[in-house]
């Protein structure tokens, strides 16, 4: 009984997961259409520029669009990571009882969070540092031997050098993230679906990395989870 308690605790857990992904993604539907009419509108504002605006005028139309993204990643990841921990804690619960299965799914889990946290992180760094390097675009001009030479500006240089490295950072969360997501999330629920026969649970872990499928995932990890709750239970 106390086994088959704890049990029932975890899959509460792989479907709170569900919904929470579900909640994310409706989320991200209603950031996407609203950072689509904020695009055009201030794609009007650059057009309202003239023909030779300067790099201050676009970096300052610009700006709101970048704004929008530093605002809604942080939420859209923030959302996501509290699912991820709630699984993470579903498969802890899940491995007291089949510790061969589910062992090596909380490590992994542990690295995609993290390097979710450390893309997130460089993301927001650079979108936050795009409009002062377009701003700082401006070129240093010399006229020499009958001729101008242009060069960008040394603030442009320091700004993209900046902007660099986080992309490296970037792509190093990504990258770990990567690793987590197949090792931990993936291959959790995988085995979730293996241990209650439950194939809803297979094809949602499958899906969760298909683009236009990951909107299925979290239904059937839901319903696959339920079921064999509701099996166990029985």
């Amino acid at each position: 009984m106390p086994t088959s308690s704890e049990e029932r605790s975890a899959l509460n857990k792989v479907m709170w997961f569900g919904i929470i992904q579900l909640v994310g993604i409706v989320a991200g539907w209603v950031a996407a259409f609203y950072l689509f009419s904020s695009f055009f509108y201030n794609a009007s504002l650059l057009n309202s520029l003239g023909p030779n605006p300067s790099s201050a005028a676009v970096a300052s139309a610009l700006g709101p669009i970048f704004q929008d993204l530093i605002y809604i990643i942080p939420l859209a990841l923030g959302i996501y990571l509290v699912g991820l921990i709630v699984l993470t804690l579903g498969f802890r619960g899940l491995a007291k009882v089949d510790r061969a299965r589910f062992n090596i799914s909380t490590p992994f889990m542990v690295v995609l969070i993290v390097g979710l946290l450390i893309a997130g992180g460089g993301g927001v760094t650079i979108l936050n540092s795009v409009p002062s390097m377009i701003a700082s675009a401006s070129s240093v001009c010399n006229y020499s031997s009958g001729a101008y030479s242009c060069t960008p500006s040394a603030a442009f240089f320091n700004q993209f050098g900046t902007v660099f490295a986080y992309i490296g950072l970037a792509l190093v969360g990504g990258l770990l993230a990567l690793i987590g997501l197949i090792g931990g999330l993936i291959l959790g629920l995988w085995r979730v679906g293996s241990r209650y026969n439950q194939t809803t649970i297979k094809i949602g872990a499958i899906f969760e990395v298909i683009p236009l499928l990951q909107i299925i995932a979290p239904i059937l990890i839901l319903l696959g989870a339920n079921e064999a709750k509701n099996t166990l239970s029985k």
